[in-house]
């Protein structure tokens, strides 16, 4: 930081912006592009001759699959990637919501956090 000509001692920086900053999504964004851009080209829906795997609205995300399979894989790479980046998956924020044309609906359990403790089950 300089301040009148004086530069100060480095400081590492520890946390980010704070909550409503003004700053927060332009900060942001770079990393969830880089983030998401690991899963382009992977298994998702088909819709118009596209191929969508996820949709995102400032700092949600949602991931989309046809299976459980292809949803962890795209889970595991996101919660990966976001790791490198010093970013993390929120499992209490996190939620499942199938879609399924079946009367019984499929019993899902993804595992959003690396350490496998907290488990999503439907």
């Amino acid at each position: 930081m300089r301040v009148e000509g004086e530069t100060s001692t480095y400081q590492k920086i520890k946390r980010g912006v704070r909550q409503g900053c003004n700053l927060s999504p332009d900060l942001f964004s770079p990393y969830s592009e880089f983030i998401m851009r690991n899963i382009e080209g992977l298994r998702g829906i088909h819709v118009g001759g596209h191929i969508i795997n996820n949709l995102r609205y400032a700092d949600d995300i949602v991931l989309i699959a046809e299976n459980t399979k292809d949803l962890q894989r795209l889970l595991d790479i996101v919660r990966e990637e976001s790791q490198k980046r010093g970013l993390e998956l929120n499992s209490k924020k996190t939620e499942i919501m199938v879609v399924s044309r079946k009367e019984t609906p499929p019993n899902i359990n993804m595992t959003p956090n690396s350490n496998n403790e907290t488990s999503l089950n439907i």
